[in-house]
C-alpha cells in the first residue's frame, strides 16, 4: 500500500497530511489533479457498468451482489 501511495504522490495525485489526532499516522488527500482524474474515472466506471449490466433486471443484479458478498464472507 505504501508503495502505491508513494507512486500516486510522485504523480501529483495525492498528498500526505498529518493526522489531527494520531502523530503516527497520515491522512491521504487527493490533490486537484487527483480530483480531476477521479471525476474522469467515475464517468468511465459508470459507462462500463451500464454496458456490462445492459439487459439485466435490477432485481437480478442485486441478487447477484448478495450472492457474491456471501461467497466472500464464506471464503474469509
Amino acid at each position: 500500500m505504501t508503495s502505491l501511495i508513494d507512486r500516486m504522490e510522485t504523480a501529483g495525485l495525492v498528498r500526505r497530511e498529518d493526522h489531527p489526532t494520531d502523530r503516527r499516522a497520515y491522512q491521504i488527500c487527493l490533490t486537484p489533479r487527483g480530483k480531476e482524474l477521479e471525476e474522469k474515472l467515475d464517468e468511465v466506471v459508470a459507462r462500463a457498468y451500464k454496458h456490462l449490466t445492459r439487459g439485466i433486471a435490477e432485481e437480478d443484479l442485486q441478487r447477484a451482489i448478495r450472492v457474491c458478498k456471501r461467497l466472500i464472507q464464506n471464503a474469509e
